[in-house]
């Protein structure tokens, strides 16, 4: 549960790796 909360404050992986495939 903790693992989600950091992913709220800093962009999660996926959505870089999504942008990166843009």
């Amino acid at each position: 549960m903790v693992h989600v909360k950091k992913s709220q404050k800093r962009p999660p992986k996926i959505f870089i790796m999504f942008l990166a495939n843009l």
